[in-house]
């Protein structure tokens, strides 16, 4: 019988020695587990942090190429406008022109005859003469000496 009560004494070692064996091996895969959730977590805030930064950057990014469009198109604006504006003094210029070699050409009396040279003088007599109206401007008095060219204009 001792060798039934050695048996059970060294199955039952055995048994606890698994026991605490089982204990450790669950306390080491519950350690590992934690450890690796820990180690996820911290990749997944870095990841999380990285992404944000990289998204606040991006949009600073985009915040500065949108402050570069808008200045190029401004400053596109600008010089537009500047070049119309310069048109329309270049504009100006020749239909004045037009309009003394027209004088000249055709009207050079009438010129002396009031003692004008100028279109502005001439068309300030004209208002004044009611023939053009009060807003009127060169190219006004380039449109009615045309039509006086092709119907002439009788001045009593």
């Amino acid at each position: 019988m001792r060798g039934i009560s050695g048996l059970t004494k060294a199955l039952s070692a055995v048994d606890t020695k698994m026991g605490r064996l089982r204990s450790e091996m669950a306390q080491e895969l519950n350690n590992a587990i934690n450890q690796s959730s820990t180690s996820l977590n911290h990749a997944i805030n870095q990841s999380s942090t990285s992404l944000d930064t990289k998204i606040t950057s991006l949009d600073t990014k985009i915040t500065i190429l949108g402050d570069n469009v808008a200045e190029q198109l401004s400053k596109a604006e600008q010089k537009l406008s500047n070049l119309l504006v310069k048109q329309d003094k270049k504009i100006s210029a020749l239909q004045e022109e037009a309009v003394r070699k027209a004088l000249s050409h055709k009207g050079e009396e009438f010129c002396r005859s009031i003692n004008m040279t100028s279109p502005t003088h001439i068309i300030e007599h004209l208002k004044n003469w009611n023939v053009l109206p009060p807003d009127s401007d060169v190219s006004q008095l380039t449109q009615v000496l045309a039509e006086a060219y092709i119907k002439p204009v009788k001045f009593s």
